[in-house]
């Protein structure tokens, strides 16, 4: 009678567990899109990759061929994007130019020099 009456217990408390929804926070996607050229201007010629809907955490975006412009574009939700862009290939040591939009949706910077990876995040 005891295990009979813990079976039923234990059905019950499935079905509750089954029919009621368990609030999660869902995290926005930021629609952020980054561009990487390897001549000056952001130039359709010397496009190189895009990276699209980074946010908060970061990515590493890795080149094998030097970088020298970054087009940032703000998806509209979220913090504006930052590039952090550095001489090495794994996103360490000092940062080289650390590039973001100061005003309206987007921004075309030259770097001046080759790197070869920028870490991309939005307000961190």
């Amino acid at each position: 009678m005891e295990s009979l009456r813990l079976l039923l217990i234990a059905l019950s408390v499935a079905t509750l567990a089954a029919s009621s929804p368990i609030a999660s926070p869902l995290l926005p996607r930021s629609d952020h899109q980054a561009n990487f050229y390897s001549g000056a201007g952001c130039s359709g010629a010397t496009y190189m990759s895009t990276v699209s809907d980074f946010g908060c955490g970061g990515t590493c975006q890795q080149f094998t061929t030097g970088l020298q412009s970054v087009y940032l574009q703000y998806g509209g939700s979220g913090d504006k994007p930052t590039a952090s862009c550095f001489a090495s290939f794994d996103c360490s040591g000092d940062v080289v130019n650390s590039i973001g939009i100061s005003g309206g949706a987007n921004s075309c910077t030259d770097l001046h020099e080759d790197e070869y990876s920028c870490y991309l995040y939005d307000g961190c």
